[in-house]
């Protein structure tokens, strides 16, 4: 008896002896493929990420446009939409780095003086 409850003894500490953890090939292999899968992921998550951008600003200008009628029925005046860079004068290039909506107050549509403009066109037009 004694023989067989070693034998059992010493079969389960050989089989808890044995169960340590990866090897340093498994870990090699498990990093080559993740390696491998971001290699061929990434570039795609890149041009989806992109063209989730141009949706969002191609959104917003059309929201901004939306804005800018309904302001303008409801206001009986002109209100004007052009391209931006600093937030405060029109300038005909400058799309790419925003836009602004404002009241044209002297009616020339160049976003100079006389008109009421902001970053964020409600604010402009609740000056008013």
């Amino acid at each position: 008896m004694d023989f067989k409850g070693d034998f059992q003894a010493r079969k389960s500490i050989m089989n808890i002896n044995k169960i340590k953890g990866f090897t340093v090939i498994e870990l090699m292999i498990v990093v080559g493929v993740i390696g491998i899968l971001l290699a061929v992921g990434l570039p795609g998550l890149q041009d989806t990420i992109s063209r989730m951008e141009t949706n969002s600003q191609a959104k917003s200008l059309v929201a901004s446009l939306n804005f800018a009628r309904s302001e303008a029925i409801k206001r009986g005046r002109l209100v004007s939409v052009c391209g931006s860079a600093s937030s405060t004068d029109c300038a005909a290039d400058a799309w790419s780095d925003g836009w602004i909506v404002f009241v044209d107050v002297n009616e020339d549509a160049d976003g100079a003086r006389g008109q009421a403009a902001c970053a964020e066109p409600r604010a402009a037009l609740q000056q008013e």
